[in-house]
């Protein structure tokens, strides 16, 4: 087996790094991704409860109670995305 050459294990340590920050770039796009459709997701959410709640059809108390939150949460999470829009 013959010994590598300066110039052979300069490149492979520069193609390595360039696939690390390549993956690093990806993973960075999947997370940008993921966190803008968890933020939609909350939206849509949100504003249904806020329909179901502004239509009188539930009670404040009667929406928290079904999906488990409590008012205040409640509250400030229609805030949030509902109202700031």
């Amino acid at each position: 087996m013959t010994p590598q050459s300066n110039d052979d294990q300069h490149d492979q340590q520069a193609a390595k790094a360039a696939a690390k920050a390549a993956a690093a770039a990806r993973l960075a796009e999947a997370k940008a991704k993921r966190d803008k459709a968890k933020q939609e997701a909350d939206r849509a959410f949100w504003r249904a409860v806020n329909a179901e709640i502004t239509s009188k059809v539930l009670l404040q108390k009667e929406a928290c109670e079904a999906i488990g939150y409590e008012r205040e949460y409640v509250r400030r999470q229609i805030k949030e995305h509902v109202q700031s829009d």
